[in-house]
């Protein structure tokens, strides 16, 4: 089953450690806030060089969507320098993380998981993209092209900057772009229970 959130449905609000503002796209569960979500996928405008915010059992991954990029250093020794060409970076949201824009603002993406309850991966596409069969959620974000996405039944249309939701897919995702702009998909599965 797929559904659409629009651009206009999209949630503002500050940063959790109020140096900034984000853009929140999907939360789950739809009730949740920024301190009991399972997974939540943000995008957010960063304008200076400072800390992340922190987020206490978090698997983040961070993509770079406009403007030259970031350097980010991690208190565990990590580091990483990223921009529109590279991979999402995945980093645990519980290290102290500090951002050195590039040049100038930047636009990114988050992703966000409960480690003990969900575990999540990020890909990005610039053309035609097919999924097998899978049990968890899929999102799509439609950042850089409007999309056409079939699940096995009706087929969806995701104009430029909207999301759709798959709480399953029996059948595979196939999604076809509309031009040669880039887009997201999300693949987020339950974490197996302990024995």
């Amino acid at each position: 089953m797929m559904r659409l959130i629009t651009r206009a449905a999209y949630t503002s609000m500050p940063w959790k450690n109020g140096l900034g503002a984000t853009t929140q796209i999907a939360i789950h569960p739809a009730d949740a806030g920024v301190d009991d979500f399972g997974w939540r996928i943000s995008m957010a405008v960063v304008n200076a060089n400072g800390p992340f915010s922190l987020f206490p059992g978090i698997a983040r991954t961070l993509v770079v969507l406009q403007g030259a990029g970031v350097a980010l250093a991690l208190a565990d020794g990590k580091t990483a320098c990223l921009t529109r060409d590279s991979k999402p970076f995945a980093f645990a949201a519980d290290i102290p993380a500090e951002a050195t824009l590039i040049d100038g603002p930047m636009l990114d993406l988050n992703v966000m998981t409960r480690r003990r309850d969900f575990s999540h991966e990020v890909q990005a596409f610039s053309g035609p993209a097919k999924f097998p069969a899978a049990s968890g959620t899929s999102v799509v974000f439609a950042h850089g092209a409007a999309l056409r996405i079939e699940d096995g039944a009706q087929p969806m249309r995701i104009p430029l900057g909207d999301t759709a939701i798959c709480e399953a897919a029996p059948q595979g995702l196939n999604i076809m772009p509309d031009g040669a702009g880039t887009y997201y998909v999300m693949q987020f599965n339950k974490t197996a229970a302990p024995d």
